[in-house]
């Protein structure tokens, strides 16, 4: 839906209500300029949602990053508790033969 400002609708509701014309055509001029103003335009959105989207892309790429990172290093804990699990048996079952 396309919405605008009717400045000569708003002319003639101002002269119906007793006002001036030409107090009423400035009027409608500056009001227009204000309601115009302030309108977001489908460029606008457009370039928004640009950076919205590379704005997600970086924080999909960081993410990713963070968890190759996070496996790496969760990689290397459990295979350095699995060895050192697997050293502290052989160490008790050594003990274990050694003692009989």
């Amino acid at each position: 839906m396309t919405q605008y400002f009717d400045s000569q609708a708003f002319v003639r509701r101002m002269e119906a209500a007793g006002m001036a014309r030409s107090i009423a055509e400035k009027l409608a001029d500056a009001l227009g300029s204000v309601v115009l103003d302030g309108l977001v335009t489908k460029r606008d959105l457009n370039e928004g949602f640009g950076r919205s989207d590379n704005r997600l892309r970086e924080t999909e790429l960081n993410l990713r990053k963070d968890m190759k990172d996070l496996e790496l290093r969760l990689t290397l804990r459990v295979g350095g508790m699995i060895a050192g699990s697997t050293a502290l048996t052989v160490a008790i079952l050594g003990a274990l033969v050694a003692f009989k």
